[in-house]
């Protein structure tokens, strides 16, 4: 079975510095910080890398990402010097995301703590954010409409292609945490979705492919110091941020499935909605109080 590699690689033109990532199935094999006298010694560098990994998995195989589309193109061009080579444009399957994901957050964990932004700097982590968020599938078609709607107003849509709603809710707060995630030292997570909350809580034997991925990045902004929170809230309940992203994630999945190209003013128009509703409210004004004795609550830290 082939190898699942990923190349990443910034550099930054005021002084050449240029930051390198690779990983491979999902672990990584180097990382390094160098200077570059132009991009043509930048792009060469990401050969050397390519190379480097070649020699190593030439007999095994390699389906390889590499950031640049240049090098990208000059490589599919010499493919057939590389007998069981396979260059992707995107990034597809479970390994894949695995390794881009590992090599991702690798790359940019290197380059803030080598070239913070002055925003990274500076910034304050936010106190507080809340997010709603939904799914919306059809009934004949495995097209996923997500959203995720947050306290300042920010509505966030996806389309995936899933098995069923369960999945759908599950990876819908994946996207929310994804979205949201960054740079808040709490969030609060609200959900129509009973379900959801059980299987983030542990208390259902449903399986879902979409809920080990959530896992995982519980998991991480945990571990990063984001306090979670998982809140079930009743649908179609006058909820201004679940009803909003309700109607986000069926807009959503109806312009993806219909190819329509006004997805950017629909959701435009209901963010001016939204904006109405929630002049004057605080984070905290969206939250229940919670009863130690309330089913469908979640708290993980």
């Amino acid at each position: 079975m082939s190898a699942t590699a990923v190349i990443l690689q910034n550099r930054f033109s005021n002084d050449g510095a240029t930051i390198l990532s690779v990983a491979v199935d999902g672990r990584m094999v180097h990382e390094s910080w160098n200077h570059t006298v132009s991009t043509n010694d930048a792009r060469a560098q990401m050969i050397d890398a390519f190379l480097d990994l070649w020699n190593v998995y030439c007999e095994q195989g390699l389906v390889l990402y590499v950031s640049s589309r240049t090098v990208r193109n000059l490589l599919k061009e010499q493919q057939e010097l590389f007998d069981g080579l396979l260059i992707r444009d995107t990034i597809t399957g479970s390994m894949f995301r695995k390794t881009w994901d590992v090599c991702s957050a690798s790359h940019h964990k290197q380059r803030r703590e080598k070239r913070p932004l002055p925003s990274e700097i500076e910034k304050e982590p936010t106190p507080l954010v809340v997010v709603a968020t939904d799914a919306s599938k059809g009934k004949n078609s495995k097209t996923v409409g997500l959203s995720a709607v947050n306290s300042c107003g920010i509505i966030k849509t996806h389309e995936m292609e899933l098995n069923s709603i369960f999945d759908g809710e599950l990876s819908a707060i994946n996207f929310a945490l994804q979205q949201f995630g960054k740079n808040v030292k709490r969030l609060e997570v609200l959900t129509d979705s009973r379900q959801a909350i059980q299987y983030i809580q542990g208390r259902t034997s449903l399986q879902s492919t979409s809920g080990l991925v959530l896992k995982k990045t519980i998991k991480r902004l945990t571990a990063e110091g984001v306090e979670l929170h998982f809140t079930w809230v009743r649908g179609h309940n006058g909820h201004a941020l679940n009803d909003c992203a309700d109607r986000a994630a069926r807009i959503a999945r109806r312009c993806k499935q219909l190819g329509t190209d006004n997805k950017t003013q629909l959701l435009a128009n209901l963010r001016v909605e939204l904006g109405k509703k929630i002049v004057g409210r605080t984070p905290e004004s969206w939250l229940t109080p919670k009863k130690s004795n309330t089913r469908g609550l979640s708290s993980v830290a």
